[in-house]
């Protein structure tokens, strides 16, 4: 079983980050047993930055069986357990936040497996969700059956894909609002930007072990 992780980043703000978080993201994939990529984001697909992680997920696919997306954002404070071993028989992997927003998956640390390769396409291929806020999220969300209806996010009617996600524990993709009670593996400086996000994932990093 051949596995990445891969991240990629557009712009001097999360170059800056890259800075502090690649090197924990390949020394995590180095114990993992897994291969590390940091990508180029196609210049040529004029949408935001978010929505080209999906071709560079896609493109994991052509040499690895089993990919691991993290955000440029995320910091890995506790590199002791694999992701990779974490998901049972599930297509991918996320993690479902509580917020004022409702339910909503995150797809800043996202573990996917071969199968998801036709969802990849479905997901670009949503142009009416090309400028909302959660940019390839939202195309992946309506995909699982969630909808914002008054305002908050909650799945409406599962999808096949909604049966085929396994939900990873908080653990894995902690944020600011995460409960006092979890234990971060992983930590995402989600919803965050500038000189606060910058020191937190900094802050972050020198705490990781």
């Amino acid at each position: 079983m051949k596995r990445v992780v891969i991240t990629g980043h557009e712009g001097e703000e999360f170059e800056q980050l890259a800075a502090v978080t690649l090197p924990l993201m390949e020394a995590y994939a180095n114990r993992h047993g897994a291969a590390f990529m940091n990508c180029q984001l196609p210049a040529f697909i004029k949408r935001p930055p978010s929505w080209k992680k999906l071709i560079a997920i896609a493109g994991g696919f052509s040499e690895y069986d089993e990919v691991l997306w993290l955000d440029t954002d995320v910091v890995v404070v506790d590199s002791s357990e694999s992701l990779f071993e974490a998901v049972p028989a599930a297509d991918h992997a996320m993690v479902r936040h509580q917020t004022n927003e409702g339910d909503v998956p995150n797809a800043g640390v996202w573990f996917l497996r071969r199968a998801m390769l036709p969802i990849l396409v479905a997901a670009a291929m949503m142009d009416d969700a090309v400028h909302h806020r959660w940019w390839e999220q939202a195309a992946m969300l309506s995909l699982m059956g969630f909808s914002e209806q008054s305002g908050r996010c909650r799945n409406i009617k599962p999808t096949h894909l909604f049966q085929r996600t396994h939900w990873l524990d908080e653990s894995w993709n902690s944020w600011v609002c995460s409960p006092p009670d979890v234990s971060p593996r992983f930590r995402h400086a989600c919803g965050l930007a500038g000189e606060r996000r910058l020191s937190l994932v900094k802050g972050w990093a020198d705490a990781a072990t």
